[in-house]
């Protein structure tokens, strides 16, 4: 699982369905949350949170990605490559931060990803999980 540190910049509401800018260093991140501040307190501008997402749902591509629909799209540097049998995982440098992808062997031996390599990452706002942060009372 993938935790990135985040501060929410922006709501906006409809029902039951909360939009949710989170600022990560300068990457903005768009998370479609079910639940509003008034059942979700952490919800609020300002607020500390963290980013979760597994790192399956994290789909690579190279070069810009403008003609993709997707609206969390970052660009990252391969860190290192660790392959087995059935997958590889990709460890990746995003803002700072490591994050991991796990995509299938074969589809990493046909992009051939090289230490050091800038790609993109791709992540749809449902596949991302918000999470509170403790604020430890001293």
């Amino acid at each position: 699982m993938n935790i990135l540190p985040a501060t929410i910049s922006q709501l906006s509401m409809n029902g039951n369905l909360t939009w949710v800018r989170a600022a990560v260093r300068d990457f903005i991140f768009q998370v479609i949350v079910i639940g509003n501040p008034e059942n979700k307190l952490y919800l609020k501008d300002g607020s500390s949170i963290e980013l979760l997402f597994n790192e399956a749902e994290v789909i690579l591509g190279k070069g810009s990605g403008e003609n993709i629909c997707i609206p969390n799209q970052f660009p990252c540097k391969v860190l290192s490559l660790a392959q087995g049998t059935m997958f590889t995982q990709v460890f990746l440098e995003l803002a700072g931060h490591t994050i991991s992808a796990l995509l299938p062997s074969d589809s990493g031996e046909s992009f051939s990803f090289q230490v050091g390599e800038s790609l993109q990452i791709y992540l749809r706002p449902n596949d991302i999980f918000l999470q509170a942060v403790e604020k430890v009372q001293s």
